[in-house]
């Protein structure tokens, strides 16, 4: 499992083409190795550094939630 990211800023739309975070999750599922990309939709005025490690947390569970109970 490849996991990029957290990406400060949205990877969506036509961003999706740009992004090194989308592009290292498609490199991995090219090689046929479960990826997924994680961004943070980033707002000047509101976002603080922490949220960060919210998301990170949020993949950390996803992650342990699907792939541990083998």
């Amino acid at each position: 499992m490849v996991i990029v990211g957290v990406n400060k800023g949205p990877s969506r739309g036509h961003d999706m083409f740009s992004s090194s975070a989308v592009a290292g999750a498609r490199q991995a599922l090219i090689s046929d190795v479960p990826s997924l990309s994680v961004s943070l939709n980033w707002k000047k005025s509101e976002s603080q550094e922490s949220h960060f490690k919210d998301a990170v947390s949020v993949v950390n569970a996803k992650y342990e939630y699907n792939y541990m109970q083998v």
